[in-house]
């Protein structure tokens, strides 16, 4: 019984040393990122209300988010679903007026760039022109220095985009192109990168870039046939004003927000709600019903 009684004593002190070392490692632990936190650092940008986010509906990690000193959001994932793995970037970029700072043109805005096109308008010409072995430059682009004064450089750099397909559709109402590519660093030729970029015009002031790099296959069928390649790894996008987060702002989601507001309706996801309020005084009222109602005629961004 003594025994029995110095066993149980044993355990019991085991336990309660090890319960405040888990404790304080769970609390040194950071808190996973989420898209409320993505939302908040961008409202903060000039175009805030302008850009959409990306929502997956499958298992996509979000592994970390930063804003370029261009106004370009980049999300990097780890997606896994049925038939992909792969890492996944998806970028969202204002409209291109005056020089980018610290930013890269990604393929399919230097495709468009060069042949005189709008990036944020996707057209078929350009890339109907594109020829499978062509060699394109990337685009001048500047990269600010931190300094006092500030220091500007000017970079030029080429390499050779080696398309495998390249095609105009549409995505979710909003016109897309499709690009896979494979990279080639000169003068040697090595490949660089083999990557998948779908581009989607999601408005005039955001255009979508995700692109796709080390996928795997896991089933026979090449999901990359299609153009409805977010269709397939569970991405949708949403935007300020979307109440529902179905995609679309409209009269729906105005009225949504005016009943939040006069308690005939509850918005109850944080992400919605964030999206909802447009001055971002954690609060819901008329004024962001209306404001949601101008960007659904085309009033707003």
């Amino acid at each position: 019984m003594k025994k029995l009684l110095c066993m149980l004593l044993c355990l019991t002190l085991l336990c309660c040393t090890a319960l405040p070392a888990a404790a304080e490692q769970a609390a040194e632990e950071p808190a996973a990122l989420t898209m409320l936190d993505c939302l908040r650092e961008i409202k903060q940008d000039e175009f805030g209300d302008a850009y959409w986010l990306p929502l997956w509906q499958g298992h996509a990690e979000l592994e970390g988010f930063k804003m370029l000193l261009s106004g370009v959001c980049c999300w990097d994932y780890q997606v896994e679903t049925e038939l992909f793995s792969g890492h996944v970037v998806v970028g969202a970029h204002p409209p291109i007026t005056g020089a980018f700072l610290a930013e890269r043109f990604s393929p399919f805005q230097q495709l468009m760039l060069t042949h005189h096109g709008d990036p944020m308008q996707i057209q078929s010409q350009p890339l109907a022109a594109c020829r499978y072995e062509e060699a394109i430059s990337v685009m001048v682009y500047n990269t600010g220095v931190v300094a006092a004064p500030a220091i500007v450089k000017t970079e030029s750099k080429t390499y050779g985009l080696f398309f495998d397909r390249a095609a105009v559709g549409e995505y979710a109402g909003s016109p897309a192109a499709y690009l896979q590519y494979i990279r080639r660093r000169p003068p040697a030729g090595d490949p660089y990168t083999c990557s998948a970029e779908l581009a989607v015009s999601k408005s005039p002031y955001c255009l979508m870039s995700v692109r796709l790099f080390g996928w795997q296959y896991k089933g026979t069928d090449n999901p990359f046939e299609t153009l409805d390649l977010p269709k397939l790894l569970g991405l949708s996008f949403t935007t300020t004003g979307d109440a529902d987060l179905n995609g679309q702002v409209n009269a729906v989601d105005g009225l949504l927000t005016l009943k939040h507001a006069v308690q005939k309706a509850e918005i109850a996801d944080e992400l919605a709600f964030a999206l909802a309020d447009w001055d971002d005084d954690g609060a819901l009222d008329a004024g962001d019903a209306l404001h949601t109602l101008q960007k659904a005629v085309g009033k707003a961004r």
